[in-house]
């Protein structure tokens, strides 16, 4: 029977081991299938690239949608756990990361990454007197940076040449490579604003939505007006001479349209044929029974847009009956959820690529040091606490919430 129980045990170690000690399959492995466009074309749309990621950005419900999301993760909170000096020193640094360039961090989502240059000062008062600290994040735009690999893991970024610093190379802890949204190994992320291209695309292209409208407008305030001419040359006597003019009637009548065009009053020939019949007529403008669905059409292009970037519309739209907030919890949640996992990834590549390697140079060791996002759900549940979106629907009262230790509010 020992022999027996000796042969599981050393099947389990075996693979262990092997567990423990086996290549990842994933250390190498890259999604070689090509971007989406490569793949399938969505109404002849073009790809979208940094350019089209600028363009979206002319957009303001684009622009606020981003806001929205920015502004949910203002009140983030990082838990820090380590060895205690280490830890007080990456929170220090963290804050005024956090609190100095926060909003340029929260522009990886726009492209899908961003590069920085880190630049350093030493500490010259407090605990940390004489250390390296963090002085400024100077970001480029993401067309002028890109990540350098040492094997399958980030070493630092190598800044373009369209800047007066020219064409560098920077190792991390002296840059900083933020992602949004990398998927299957891609060191580089993707533009959270890629989910709202193809409305975006339909809102702005030729011929669409914003085209239509202006159309609409523009026969609203010039009329649109339609007129009847023969193809002939016309000829009209002039009023005070009788002497004989002769005019091309789509000439003549373009004369009337550029002064409706103008605002002016207009003045119109009757003209007859030798049979008495009339030659010219005007018909006025008239929509095609619905000229409302042109701007509900717009309206909701702009909600895909929203909807494109996870802000959904119960977010920041009050309910039409009760309190207001009725219906919005469970929408709220999932918007916090999206808006938690944004902030998870800042902090977990400001951690690799800057805090860490930082801690190991000033504290000449390998650094005992992590952190954990609180869950933004949470925090807004406590600073809610008592009010109609508070209580045991959006995560218990403020006694049932977790707190943060002592010194982990970022």
């Amino acid at each position: 029977m020992s022999t027996f129980f000796q042969s599981v045990r050393s099947v389990f170690q075996r693979t262990r081991k092997w567990l423990l000690d086996k290549p990842p399959l994933s250390r190498d492995y890259r999604d070689r299938s090509g971007p989406p466009w490569q793949r399938f074309s969505l109404e002849s749309l073009p790809p979208f690239t940094l350019w089209q990621a600028d363009v979206m950005l002319m957009d303001p419900h684009v622009v606020f949608g981003l806001m929205v999301r920015n502004g949910a993760i203002a009140p983030a909170q990082v838990n820090w756990s380590g060895e205690p000096r280490q830890v007080r020193f990456a929170q220090q640094q963290w804050n005024r990361i956090w609190h100095d360039f926060g909003g340029a961090l929260l522009r990886t989502k726009r492209y899908g990454w961003m590069p920085f240059e880190v630049t350093y000062h030493e500490i010259a008062q407090g605990e940390f007197q004489g250390m390296l600290g963090v002085k400024g994040l100077h970001d480029f735009h993401p067309r002028d940076g890109r990540v350098v690999l040492r094997g399958s893991e980030k070493a630092g970024v190598r800044f373009g040449s369209s800047r007066d610093a020219g064409d560098g190379l920077l190792p991390f802890p002296a840059s900083l490579w933020c992602t949004f949204d990398s998927q299957f190994g891609n060191p580089y992320g993707r533009s959270l604003n890629q989910n709202s291209y193809v409305p975006f695309e339909e809102k702005w292209r030729d011929h669409g939505a914003k085209d239509v409208l202006r159309l609409r407008m523009m026969k609203d305030g010039y009329s649109g007006d339609i007129f009847w001419v023969p193809d002939q040359v016309i000829e009209i006597p002039d009023p005070v001479t009788q002497e004989k003019k002769r005019y091309h009637a789509i000439d003549l009548f373009r004369r009337a349209q550029e002064t409706r065009l103008a605002g002016a009053s207009m003045t119109l020939p009757r003209l007859f044929g030798s049979q008495g019949e009339e030659l010219t007529g005007y018909e006025p403008p008239h929509d095609n029974g619905r000229p409302e669905g042109i701007l509900e059409w717009n309206e909701r292009l702009d909600w895909e847009i929203w909807k494109g970037q996870g802000v959904i519309r119960e977010v920041f739209e009050a309910a039409s009956s009760g309190s207001g907030f009725s219906g919005r919890t469970v929408p709220m949640i999932h918007f916090l959820g999206m808006v938690t996992e944004e902030f998870k990834s800042i902090l977990a590549d400001v951690m690799h690529d800057l805090l860490r390697p930082l801690t190991h140079i000033n504290f000449g060791r390998d650094p005992d040091l992590s952190a954990e996002v609180r869950p933004l759900m949470e925090t807004y549940a406590e600073a809610m606490s008592g009010s109609a979106l508070g209580g045991s629907s959006f995560g218990g009262s403020r006694s049932d919430v977790a707190r943060p230790a002592e010194g982990s509010e970022a």
